[in-house]
């Protein structure tokens, strides 16, 4: 793009070179051309009878083709420059919207509140619990087979190995199982809901891991080229108006989505690299985070992972406050809710949209609340996000053709 913009520059120039060239030979006396060409003749000793008004129409028919000549250049070259501009942006969103699904796919834990804290600890004291009884029972293994084949001999060696186990079987900890079983209690759980959900936790803890394993490892395998590329080619050839600013910056209610932008005179490009710089910190982050806590994610157990998980899940998944319902009085907030929100989709979406406004000159702003993560569910039970809309959208399903 920067070859187009550099193509409109020297198309401009030839043309106010030939136009400044075309003003002087129409604006200058015939006495003074015939001085001027006689000056030249002295300095080159020689003599003619050239006539100069000839050779004044000749310039002006020269300079005024090649004026015309560049300035349907240059008209092309901005068309060309535009539209190019246009594709770049679209590339852009394309690429940024392809890479958002990858992000889209984490699954979410409840990682705030003291059931999830107690969840948590009963998933990792139930899964230390059962590679403590995998260890027992493989050495009960072992003495049977000793038993087999050196009979009374292994007698001593069968001993220790019962004196091992005993050891063991005195870590295995309920503490985690009664305090999360005292939770449920206290806020009026029954004994059938807590055994068929105790149970089912574990499984559902298992699957989301495992789940969220496939999405980093996903996002990290990401290859950003592509979009570096387009990002590089993108070219903006001024700043955005301070009236394009301060258009944008009164519909933005999050500041945070501009970051440090919003303190300058940005441009389109630099809205762009935003955009490539805000992906490429995501990925480094997943690989810091799991190297800081050192673990592979491409080997480790479940265990090994869920802290990382749990950490990075803050950056991709967060909440936000809705009032859902409104009423009374004086129209009081009578319910309000905490869903989950996608927030790189939140962030991308809404730069794309100045982009966009770039090309278009159209700009709308995104709330958190238009990125609310759907309902998930599960063979066993339910885990759910809530979708809220406003009273018109509401209308809107209700009647399509209100």
């Amino acid at each position: 793009m920067w070859i187009k913009r550099k193509n409109v520059r020297s198309g401009l120039l030839v043309a106010f070179v030939a136009i400044g060239i075309y003003l002087l030979f129409l604006l200058i006396k015939t006495e003074q051309l015939i001085s001027i060409g006689n000056g030249i003749e002295g300095i080159f000793g020689t003599c003619s009878d050239f006539n100069v008004e000839i050779f004044r129409e000749a310039i002006k028919t020269i300079t005024s083709g090649i004026f015309a000549s560049a300035l349907v250049a240059v008209l092309f070259y901005i068309q060309e420059y535009d539209r190019m501009k246009k594709e770049n942006v679209r590339e852009i969103i394309a690429l940024g919207r392809e890479l958002c699904e990858k992000f889209d796919a984490i699954p979410s834990f409840a990682v705030e509140n003291e059931e999830a804290i107690l969840k948590k600890e009963y998933y990792l004291e139930y899964k230390q619990n059962q590679t403590y009884r995998e260890v027992v029972e493989k050495a009960k293994e072992i003495c049977e087979k000793a038993r087999k084949e050196h009979g009374k001999d292994a007698d001593a060696f069968i001993d220790e190995v019962k004196n091992s186990n005993k050891r063991i079987e005195e870590m295995i900890s309920t503490k985690a199982e009664n305090d999360l079983i005292c939770f449920w209690k206290k806020v009026g759980k029954t004994e059938e809901w807590i055994s068929e959900r105790k149970n089912w936790l574990i499984d559902e803890y298992d699957k989301l891991i495992v789940k969220s394993k496939h999405c980093y490892v996903d996002i990290l395998s990401i290859d950003l080229q592509s979009l570096r590329d387009t990002v590089n080619s993108f070219d903006s050839a001024r700043p955005m108006l301070k009236k394009q600013r301060d258009y944008i910056a009164k519909r933005i209610s999050d500041k945070y989505i501009l970051g440090t932008l919003g303190e300058s005179n940005y441009s389109a490009k630099d809205v762009a690299e935003r955009i490539l710089n805000i992906f490429e910190r995501a990925k480094s982050l997943v690989v810091y985070t799991f190297e800081k806590n050192c673990v592979d994610i491409e080997f480790a157990t479940n265990v090994q992972l869920i802290d990382s998980i749990m950490e990075l899940q803050s950056t991709f998944i967060r909440q936000t406050e809705i009032n859902a319902v409104k009423g009374g009085k004086n129209g009081d907030c009578l319910l309000k809710l905490s869903p989950d929100y996608k927030v790189m989709r939140y962030q991308m979406e809404n730069l794309f949209a100045i982009l966009l406004f770039e090309v278009t000159g159209k700009y709308d702003y995104m709330g958190r609340e238009t990125f609310i993560r759907p309902a998930i569910r599960y063979s066993t039970g339910t885990f759910l996000t809530t979708v809220v809309t406003d009273m018109e959208t509401t209308l809107n399903m209700l009647n399509i053709y209100r």
